[in-house]
């Protein structure tokens, strides 16, 4: 990057600090790179753009040139540097920004990247989506869509998957609801701009000239088609005799759009949370079709940011359900994976069809609760288009893939968390984390030490029949959370279905009413 004389002469003076960046900085990832800082300013409560004098100030703390380029939704400032440096010098930089007393918090705008495995191409069929089957490994889906949960035409559920966009696949495409396209970096957009109400994915793809040319990049030869894999898990039509079935047929996707070349900013996804739940943007964006869960199945490492934390914290407060990927380092700690480590979040490991936990997943205290991700060759089967880089339309575009990843785990508990609200809309995020966590399945792995796997594999069946018993705290009468005093007793008519059809299959009882396996 070419700098002007003025900018040249700036970063002159600023040699000390230049000298503690590049002195001694240790990095886990060489390729990691960060052109932007996120800063909150304490007398900025109106989330006004940065004015000359503050910008000046903080020049003055860091020693570098920055640009305002706009507020966040959070109301912190998104700052330019004038050239990309490594995420420990960013971290330093930010460090030095903190050492003002009107700065309430500053931080890297870190890169963000999918965590769903490599796919290979396939033509699936149900029978081979062993974890949708009421089987070891599996979550019991078949007997929660007999008792008419999840089924039929009437819209359901929203689910906001902040992703790469969408292909309008078959399976879904009478389902998508107007999303938006949050990624503000033109060529991590490529599209031909920059933010805008089309949420549709042009690609993902990376030549080795573009992988050269800018940081974070690697090449990559085929499209991802990544957040159209995620709605298929989710929201695939069944009894239709198209490929495969998605967890709950109701269900209503919002694609918004964060993740393109190369994956994304930390910035614009906290914006694109505030939007999903239909909280108020910067830009003044308006969604009017509020989502209920939002599926994060993206990450970085290193701990929660505040910027992070605080759009959680904003939409978790408004009723949304926040569902995250623990992440693929091989057993590594979640604690270093974020939003994984956010606190308010539901994150998710990964296992197989075993039932027990992938060799790929992330483990740790901060895991809520697990799911199927696939693993060799039992993969998880999804939606996909046919183009190889740019999408392909018309007859054939619509295919189907299979592949692996903490993604898919975590779409799978987005599913299940809609079908949980499509009978108990009024619980609250953590009420839903409870429902989740009383009804999962045990875990018999070596691995799953204490504090290490979250509460066990999902159950649908179970979390379906408890969310149904669950008491609220200001219901009247005995029970609590989990289900307590429910069972196939509850007055409520879609319970005595689930459990009558449950009770023909023969299914065993327990403290829900339904069994685990």
């Amino acid at each position: 990057m070419k700098l002007s004389p003025a900018v040249q002469r700036r970063l002159l003076s600023a040699a000390t600090v230049l000298l503690i960046l590049t002195v001694g900085s240790v990095r886990a990832d060489a390729a990691e790179h960060v052109d932007q800082l996120i800063v909150k300013l304490r007398d900025n409560t109106a989330g006004q753009r940065l004015d000359t004098d503050h910008r000046q100030a903080l020049e003055a703390r860091s020693g570098w040139p920055l640009t305002s380029v706009r507020v966040l939704a959070t109301g912190a400032q998104l700052l330019q540097l004038p050239q990309a440096v490594t995420q420990e010098d960013a971290e330093l930089l930010a460090a030095a920004l903190r050492t003002d007393p009107n700065v309430e918090y500053a931080e890297a705008d870190r890169h963000v990247y999918p965590t769903a495995g490599a796919p290979g191409s396939t033509e699936p069929l149900f029978s081979q989506q062993w974890y949708l089957q009421a089987v070891p490994g599996g979550m019991y889906l078949p007997d929660v869509w007999a008792a008419g949960i999840g089924t039929g035409a009437t819209p359901g559920v929203i689910v906001a998957v902040v992703d790469s966009g969408y292909r309008p696949h078959v399976e879904f495409a009478a389902r998508i609801l107007p999303g938006y396209d949050f990624i503000s970096n033109p060529f991590t957009a490529n599209d031909g701009g920059g933010r805008d109400a089309d949420a549709s994915d042009p690609g993902d793809w990376v030549t080795q000239n573009e992988a050269d040319a800018h940081p974070n990049c690697t090449v990559q030869y085929t499209s991802s088609w990544h957040g159209t894999s995620l709605a298929g898990v989710i929201a695939a039509s069944g009894d239709n005799s198209v490929g495969i079935a998605g967890i709950n047929w109701q269900a209503q996707i919002l694609p918004v759009r964060v993740l393109g070349k190369c994956g994304g900013s930390t910035a614009d996804i906290a914006d694109a949370m505030y939007w999903a739940a239909g909280l108020t943007t910067a830009s003044g964006a308006r969604n009017f079709n509020p989502a209920r869960i939002i599926n994060l199945s993206l990450g970085s490492s290193g701990s929660c940011t505040q910027t992070e934390q605080s759009a959680i914290n904003a939409v978790t407060a408004a009723g949304v359900v926040v569902v995250v990927a623990a992440g693929n380092d091989n057993h590594g700690d979640v604690a270093n994976f974020s939003p994984a480590n956010c606190n308010g979040v539901i994150t998710v490991a990964a296992t197989n069809r075993n039932g027990t936990m992938t060799g790929y997943t992330n483990l740790g205290s901060k895991v809520a609760i697990s799911a199927p991700g696939g693993e060799q060759f039992n993969n998880i089967f999804t939606t996909s288009n046919s183009g190889t880089t740019t999408p392909a339309t018309g007859p054939g575009a619509d295919n189907y893939q299979a592949g692996a990843g903490t993604s898919f785990s975590t779409a799978a508990i987005s599913g299940v968390v809609s079908l949980i609200l499509s009978v108990r809309p009024e619980l609250t995020p953590a009420q839903v984390l409870s429902v989740l966590q009383s009804s999962a399945d045990p875990i018999a792995d070596s691995v799953c030490t204490p504090h290490q796997c979250g509460a066990g594999i999902v159950n649908a069946t179970a979390a379906v029949s408890t969310a149904q018993g669950f008491v609220l705290p200001s219901s009247v009468g005995g029970g609590g959370g989990g289900g307590g005093g429910g069972g196939c007793a509850d007055p409520l008519a879609l319970l005595t279905l689930f459990c009558s059809t449950l009770a023909l299959r023969g299914m065993p009882s327990k403290r829900s009413g339904f069994g685990k396996r």
